[in-house]
């Protein structure tokens, strides 16, 4: 596993790096997002919407229903945000159920 940070200056510039890393994206990619309520984790989600081809309005933050499945670009996206998630392994049935 490799980690990154990387700080952008505006919405446009962090949904840009995400359609970016949208088409650059094979399968089977894991990107994991971490940022407080607000720092634009969905916005860069709606930029990688973009790059696989799926239209970025139908991208929203996932917290009440914690996964959401995109499909119709070159290849699907699943939107998870575990925010709500009271312990850590409350993840644990996600993960083991193949998200």
């Amino acid at each position: 596993m490799r980690a990154t940070e990387v700080a952008t200056a505006s919405p446009e510039e962090t949904e840009a790096l995400g359609a970016a890393l949208g088409r650059a994206a094979r399968g089977g990619e894991l990107l994991g997002l971490v940022g407080e309520l607000g720092a634009g984790k969905t916005c860069l989600v709606r930029g990688l919407a973009a790059g696989l081809g799926i239209d970025p309005a139908h991208v929203h933050s996932p917290s009440f229903t914690i996964a959401t499945e995109y499909r119709g670009g070159r290849l699907p996206l699943t939107h998870v945000d575990l925010y709500r998630l009271a312990r850590p392994d409350d993840e644990e049935p996600l993960l083991r159920d193949g998200l």
